[in-house]
């Protein structure tokens, strides 16, 4: 809330109190300045502090000005020895001038200017002045006339007086109104240091001018008059630089120091009697006061208007470059010599690519004659507007539809140019196309399309229509709907349209409507309510479709199926019916005999809950696949009896089509099928009995026979390796002794290179011995407790001179929670050793590494030997378990024959993952504890 909304809300007896006193004061200090005798005061403030309060408090605060003027006079007679009865008259009507003045000088500023006026312009300074001029009669014409003709016995003469008091209380108003009548906030703020600074130099420079002048000594009274208009000038800067706030500093600063050198004798103005000497002072603030306020008024229009000027041209600009419309500016050539920012969003083009460019090299070359024609001809009247369509080129490629007009400013030097503006309506022209087809569609229709407002009247009429009712469009556009409407449907009618009105939807309604010979017909009615762009409800549309055919049609159907039903009831098997929506309709009596339900149970999905709650997903599928195919579908399901009983039953169904390819549903039938499910039943049981039998004997024979050959191939392996085996250890052995004996005699030989070659290729040709008697010789593992570790660390150390001649490395892994397994030892070293050995023959280079790692996953043991050798192909893997497969240049292709084989006797697998260049991963997994142990060895003894 601001001060003087405070103020107002403040009540009235508390104002005028306050009101009275502060007049009182000011009125008692003022009044002793005044003529001895008349109180006709030449400086008189309270005239401009009532001027004041009523101004903004209302003409409710008279009685505080009228108490405290009555205070003031009658206490200032009463001082000068004046007795009551004199005073108290005097002082009373005193009071009601001055009371009269501030009331009248409001009154007229407000019939003469807005309530909420602030002297801002020249008009109202000039009226503010006016007003005060002719209210001031009042208070001095009273005064004077009281004092004169109540107590005449006064020293100076009556015009005298009423001057001095009409024009103390003149520029009493002047310059205290003002202050508060030309006050606005943002004047009063100083925008900047060097404005402050201004502002204080200002004030001194006044300060010291006026003391000058009004605070000095001169010889001869009024010979220095002229002196006074110094202050003039600086008054004038003042007021042009800081407007109001200036001009009323300067009349505060120039009247309180006149006055108060003239109360002291000095100054050009002095005299020989006070009163009289600020007469003239008075005269002078006057004069200042109204020339610096109008100066003050002036500048501040001045700076008004520039800047509403700037406003309006910011603005302007703004909306030109804001707008949704380009505003483009072109010489007599077509060349575009101004365009606005939105030319971006409108064509796509920087300004620097259309600036200097004829306007018809975007144009499409079609409506370029038509455009040049409009442009040409307004060309030639200066000052005309013309309006053209046409296609334009945006940057992207596109073509956009453009509609513009244009008006000719050559002959205006400020423009001197034809001013365009043009906007897209592509979209618009869409409309209007898509308006056009929709109208033509609508003409073309067979049914009837109608448009009516909303108290009734045709206002479109399609052929669909004319046909229909067998009016024209001419006998019917302009008639109420009434007319086709039969006298007992016309209610109906009034109650679609409240429906509309309160958003409701008419749509697929059946009436009846009459013909123009009178006739009846049915008809299928939808209404669509006709909104506005505001979406108000303008009218109403409303499509009409003739469907008496369909409606003999339909109670057609009807006959039939009330036929239907009766013979459906005396069948002796279920039927049922369905409708286009896939929900059952129609139940014969021997249905509802079985189940044992009412119709209304049944109808719809109802009947579904009798079926076993397991046969629902599939007979759902079924019908759904078959309905959505319109084909015939048979199913069989569990359905319950009316005895709580699950009974097998059939059931068939076929699409009813109606003759002209409507489709209208399912009709089927349900039989009891459950002794035939039963029998079937029984024989499919025997019929999986024999199969398996048969199968579990093929299975057991395929084995047999595969066994038996495995066993003879064995058994001739076997005696071929022991026979090569001997026919080869003893040369083997003749001549690994003969390079001992040669290389112990021969002690110069020392490590001679073809003996020690001797000596690898017997080794070799003994591992291939021991290979092909390993292969020959597989037995049933025999069982012990065995530390897996250390069978590994034994293999590794075995196997680490081989790799250190390469220069592998071999790097261990275990997990934990590894200890005993049942094992045959020497087995499942002879499987390690013979991984290991192909990892080392798997370099073609020196250098390598080999992973051995073990760990315990559930109730068995993974043993993983990874190589970074060459690796094996893929076509390979399946093949390196077969027997005398190899791909290496040495070796027998038996080395992971004999692993598979041990492994597998361990109950356990093997398995090798490889890639070629990259390395092989061999992964063998044993069971802690292999199952019948006691079964193996049974078969090995056998």
């Amino acid at each position: 809330m601001t001060p003087y909304q405070k103020l107002r809300s403040f009540s009235t007896s508390r104002l005028c109190v306050v009101i009275a006193v502060f007049y009182a004061l000011v009125a008692y200090g003022s009044l002793q300045l005044a003529f001895e005798g008349t109180n006709a005061s030449p400086v008189w403030p309270p005239s401009g502090i009532a001027f004041t309060v009523v101004w903004f408090l209302g003409y409710r605060v008279w009685p505080s000005i009228w108490l405290g003027a009555f205070i003031a006079n009658i206490l200032v007679f009463l001082h000068n020895g004046w007795t009551v009865i004199p005073a108290a008259p005097i002082s009373m009507l005193i009071a009601v001038g001055n009371s009269m003045e501030a009331l009248l000088g409001v009154f007229l500023l407000r019939s003469f200017t807005e309530e909420t006026v602030s002297l801002s312009k020249i008009r109202d300074i000039f009226k503010f002045v006016f007003a005060v001029l002719v209210a001031c009669l009042s208070s001095a014409t009273i005064g004077t006339s009281a004092v004169y003709f109540i107590h005449p016995a006064v020293g100076v003469s009556f015009d005298m007086v009423w001057f001095t008091w009409w024009l103390g209380d003149v520029v009493g108003i002047l310059v205290i109104a003002s202050i508060f009548l030309t006050y606005q906030r943002k004047l009063w703020r100083i925008r900047s240091w060097q404005s402050a600074l201004e502002a204080v130099l200002v004030g001194l420079i006044l300060i010291m001018v006026n003391a000058g002048v009004f605070m000095g000594r001169f010889p001869e009274y009024g010979f220095y008059s002229h002196v006074t208009y110094l202050v003039l000038p600086f008054a004038i800067w003042a007021a042009y630089r800081f407007s109001f706030p200036g001009a009323i500093v300067s009349i505060l600063i120039t009247s309180i120091i006149s006055i108060v050198g003239s109360v002291f004798h000095l100054g050009p103005f002095v005299g020989q009697r006070v009163p009289g000497d600020l007469v003239i002072v008075e005269c002078f603030i006057g004069v200042i006061s109204v020339t610096v306020l109008t100066l003050a008024a002036a500048l501040y229009e001045r700076q008004k208007a520039e800047e509403d000027i700037k406003y309006n041209e910011a603005r302007f600009r703004s909306l030109v470059e804001n707008s949704f419309e380009v505003v483009a500016m072109v010489d007599t050539e077509a060349k575009v010599i101004y365009t606005s920012p939105p030319t971006k969003n409108v064509l796509g083009y920087d300004n620097s690519e259309l600036i200097g460019h004829s306007m018809f090299e975007w144009m499409h070359p079609e409506d370029i004659p038509a455009v040049l024609g409009i442009f040409q001809g307004l060309l030639k009247t200066p000052g005309a507007i013309a309006r053209a369509t046409c296609r334009m080129l945006r940057k992207d490629g596109s073509w956009r539809w453009m509609e513009g007009s244009g008006c000719n400013l050559l002959n205006q030097p400020a423009v001197a140019a034809v001013v365009i503006n043009y906007r897209d309506i592509t979209e618009r022209k869409k409309y209007e196309e898509a308006q056009v087809y929709f109208a033509s569609i609508v003409e073309s229709s067979d049914e009837a399309i109608i448009s009516k407002s909303l108290d009734g009247i045709i206002t479109s009429w399609n052929n669909g229509a004319e046909k229909l009712y067998g009016y024209t469009s001419e006998e019917i556009i302009g008639r109420s709907i009434e007319i086709l409407v039969p006298e007992d449907k016309k209610e109906e009618l009034a109650s679609m349209y409240q429906d509309l009105e309160e958003g409701k939807k008419i749509e697929l309604v059946e009436t009846i409507r009459r013909r123009k010979d009178g006739g009846l017909i049915d008809v299928l009615l939808t209404i669509s309510p006709l909104r506005n762009s505001a979406g108000m409800l303008i009218g109403v549309s409303s499509i009409e479709r003739d469907i008496t055919e369909r409606k003999k049609a339909q109670l057609a159907i009807e006959e039939s199926e009330r036929r239907f039903r009766t013979m459906a009831d005396t069948a002796p098997v279920m039927i049922w019916m369905s409708g286009a929506d896939g929900l059952y309709s129609f139940f014969n009596k021997a249905w509802m005999t079985f189940t044992g339900q009412a119709m209304d149970a049944e109808l719809g999905n109802g009947w579904r809950k009798g079926i076993h709650p397991e046969d629902i997903p599939r007979c759902t599928q079924i019908y759904l696949k078959a309905f959505e195919a319109r084909g015939k579908f048979t199913l069989d399901f569990r359905f319950k009896r009316a005895d709580g009983v699950y009974r097998w039953v059939l059931d068939t169904g076929v699409p009813r089509f109606s003759s002209d390819g409507y489709f209208g549903g399912f009709i089927g039938s349900c039989i009891d099928i459950t002794d035939r499910k039963l029998a079937e039943e029984i024989l499919r049981r025997d019929k999986e009995s024999l199969e398996q039998l048969v199968d579990e004997r093929s299975k057991e024979l395929i084995k047999t026979q595969k066994e038996l050959k495995q066993f003879s191939r064995l058994a001739d392996i076997g005696t071929l390796a022991a026979t090569v085996a001997h026919e080869l250890r003893n040369p083997l052995g003749v001549i690994h002794l003969a390079a001992y004996n040669l290389k112990k005699e021969k002690d110069e030989l020392g490590d001679n290179k073809h003996l020690a070659n001797i000596e690898k290729k017997v080794w070799e040709g003994n591992q291939i011995i021991d290979n092909l008697l390993s292969y020959a010789r597989i037995k049933i593992p025999n069982y012990d407790n065995v530390r897996i570790l250390n069978i590994l660390d034994e293999c590794a150390a075995s196997a680490q001179g081989r790799f250190a001649e390469k220069g592998i490395v071999i790097e261990k892994k275990y997990g934990d929670g590894l200890d005993f397994i049942e094992a045959d030892p020497n087995q499942i070293r002879e499987i390690f050793l013979n991984i290991l050995n192909n990892a080392c023959q798997s370099f073609a280079t020196p250098n390598g590494k080999v992973k051995l790692m073990a760990q315990r996953e559930g109730e068995q043991v993974r043993v993983s030997i990874e190589d970074t050798g060459v690796g094996i192909a893929q076509e390979d893997l399946d093949k390196v378990f077969e027997p005398f497969f190899t791909r290496k240049s040495k070796g027998t292709g038996l080395g992971l024959t004999i692993c598979n084989e041990l492994v597998n006797l361990h109950q356990g697998k093997i398995e090798i993952n490889s890639r070629l260049g990259e390395g092989t991963i061999v992964s063998v997994f044993l069971p802690l504890y292999p199952r019948n142990h006691a079964e193996t060895a049974a078969q090995e003894k056998s």
